[in-house]
């Protein structure tokens, strides 16, 4: 552990990847730092999907559920570039606040027809899943994207990763 903060640690990786990529290869990156006393999360995304952060668990204020994407982006790909210097964001999670990260194998998904599953999908998803813990939006987005490519061969990589800032203790 040098220290580093998500820019830091992406522009490193970058200059890394980069210093020998003939071939032109490149990786979406997300690195993030969460703090879960405080909700803090501190990222970098080098042209990763934008994660997605939804509000509104029964209980906490109108009942609503509100659905934010994290768009800003810290640079492009990452190892194409050398000499990037990626920049910081911040974005904070409140008590009972979920957090989405998945690859673009998700959101690209292709059926036997040729079509996108798509983010839109992504997002119905994580709103109908309400107070639903995140083991079960993972499976529910999982098993959605195996059904919509039906017999259709897989064409990237499908990883999900979510996590739940706990409740506030009450006092």
């Amino acid at each position: 552990n040098e220290g580093l903060d998500p820019a830091a640690a992406m522009t490193r990786i970058n200059n890394a990847l980069s210093a020998n990529n003939a071939q032109n290869m490149f990786v979406t990156l997300f690195i993030g730092l969460f703090d879960p006393a405080t909700g803090r999360l501190d990222y970098a995304n080098g042209g990763h999907c934008p994660p997605l952060v939804w509000s509104g668990a029964p209980g906490q204020g109108n009942g609503e559920i509100t659905l934010q994407e994290l768009t800003d982006l810290s640079g492009p790909v990452v190892g194409a570039l050398p000499g990037l210097e990626y920049a910081l964001h911040t974005a904070t999670l409140n008590p009972d606040d979920v957090c989405l990260l998945y690859t673009d194998g998700v959101s690209e998904a292709i059926d036997e027809q040729g079509g996108f599953f798509g983010t839109d999908r992504i997002k119905s998803l994580a709103l109908l899943s309400g107070e639903a813990p995140p083991e079960r939006l993972l499976a529910d987005i999982y098993a959605a994207v195996v059904s919509f490519r039906g017999k259709a061969a897989q064409s990237d990589d499908i990883t999900l990763l979510a996590f739940k800032r706990a409740a506030e203790e009450p006092a």
